[in-house]
């Protein structure tokens, strides 16, 4: 996944993927001067969790056929998958029109006091949807680290314009 970003007259570009296991993030000024580029099984245990939060952008991946497992508690439903052999559990709150208004789960993180890796609640807001293509995606969000706690803090926010699918 590439993003861009301006802060203030700086084009920021950042470029990660997600392989068979194999994380590597890198972000660009000006899409040409590196200024971070990190790798390792610290990394690929994080992206495991944000990957099932970007599939909310294509949600057939979310099929028992892909390896979705899925219960419902309440008003809440739980969404199981297994990457790279690692259980990711979600729990997703969902409007009775169908519009997805909550995900969360816990992912692997160092925002903690000593830097060290922990599993840390994070959860992603939908605001609004629009409908791109055949599927009807959340496409104003906000997501925070430490969600439900007095230490959470939110550090991105989105609006999605565009998404272009390949057959």
């Amino acid at each position: 996944m590439t993003a861009r970003a301006s802060l203030g007259p700086l084009l920021v570009t950042t470029r990660d993927w997600y392989e068979q296991g194999v994380v590597t993030a890198q972000v660009r000024l000006f899409g040409l001067i590196p200024v971070m580029s990190r790798h390792g099984p610290d990394l690929a245990r994080s992206a495991r969790g944000r990957l099932v939060v970007e599939s909310t952008w294509l949600p057939s991946s979310f099929l028992p056929e892909f390896g979705a497992h899925w219960s419902e508690e309440g008003s809440l439903l739980q969404l199981t998958m297994s990457i790279d052999n690692e259980d990711v559990r979600v729990t997703m709150r969902v409007e009775s029109d169908g519009l997805l208004r909550e995900l969360s789960l816990q992912r692997w993180s160092d925002l903690t006091d000593d830097g060290s890796y922990a599993w840390i609640p994070f959860a992603s807001h939908t605001e609004e949807e629009r409908t791109f293509g055949d599927y009807t995606v959340p496409s104003r969000l906000r997501a925070s680290w430490w969600a439900g706690t007095d230490r959470e803090f939110e550090f991105f926010r989105a609006v999605v314009d565009t998404i272009h699918y390949s057959p």
